[in-house]
């Protein structure tokens, strides 16, 4: 599997496809880290898999792991 060369339907600011995590599907849970988790997802469109990293706001807030800019 390449990393990221056929990703047309994920695209950056000014396309019009941009992905949200409701566009996959959790397959499994790889690893777990002290503020994130990375899942195996597969895009519903067009079924490529993604290492998905889901970070938990709140814990990160909790550890002091954010940088608050104003």
């Amino acid at each position: 599997m390449g990393r990221g060369k056929n990703t047309e339907t994920i695209k950056k600011e000014g396309g019009n496809d941009v992905s949200r995590r409701k566009d996959f599907t959790v397959i499994k849970l790889l690893g777990r880290g002290e503020v994130a988790k990375v899942y195996l997802v597969r895009h519903n469109k067009t079924e490529q898999l993604f290492a998905m990293k889901v970070f938990d706001k709140h814990e990160m807030i909790k550890r002091n792991k954010v940088i608050f800019h104003i």
